[in-house]
């Protein structure tokens, strides 16, 4: 147990978000990425370890270790250094970002395809919800939308306050995304009740 590939299949459909991946954003979260430290990454599924990496914090870099195999195969041992890159932010500071081990490009995320972790894009991978139909996409913005503004269920109108601690200028963009999507929701259900309407002739 603990190797990637072992305990449960992580492949699903051909949509990336199947994949084992690391996340920069929550290692720099968590306060862990100092250099000339070691930590251990775990993926649990209902509490059960299915799998884990080593990580070896060094300046501009990190080095994973990590044993896999691919399709049930012979085990591997591997070792992937990825450089991090920075970029700074518009209010000061900076940001942290994986390079791309395949084509350099910046990534928060970087997915484990075959024996590596890369970028989304070169897995060839699809999102899931880029696979959506395009009302449901809309149906699932609604949600996301309204779970920022404090509110459990998609509703179209009357919002409640504005959640506490939320900028009044970030709680007036929210909303009116909202109204947005839910007026493409409209048009969208238009369009299939005339379509339907239509084949029913």
């Amino acid at each position: 147990m603990g190797g990637l590939g072992s305990g449960r299949r992580f492949s699903h459909r051909g949509y990336v978000d199947a994949n084992l991946a690391i996340d920069i954003r929550i290692w720099k979260r968590k306060g862990i990425l100092l250099s000339g430290s070691i930590f251990t990454w775990r993926w649990l599924v209902n509490d059960e370890e299915q799998a884990q990496i080593r990580v070896l914090v060094e300046d501009g870099h990190v080095v994973l270790s990590y044993r896999t195999r691919i399709n049930f195969g012979e085990w591997h041992t591997v070792e992937l250094t990825v450089t991090l890159t920075y970029s700074p932010c518009n209010y000061g500071g900076e940001r942290i970002w994986f390079s791309c081990p395949v084509c350099c490009r910046r990534a928060a995320k970087l997915f484990c395809h075959g024996k590596y972790f890369i970028c989304r894009k070169c897995t060839g991978q699809l999102y899931e919800s880029q696979s959506e139909w395009g009302l449901h996409r809309l149906y699932r913005k609604g949600r996301r939308l309204s779970l920022k503004l404090g509110v459990n269920s998609y509703r179209a109108v009357s919002y409640p306050v504005k959640p506490k601690g939320m900028h009044l200028k970030t709680y007036k963009y929210i909303s009116n995304e909202a109204e947005d999507n839910f007026m493409s929701i409209v048009i969208e259900e238009d369009k299939i009740i005339d379509d339907l309407q239509l084949n029913l002739k």
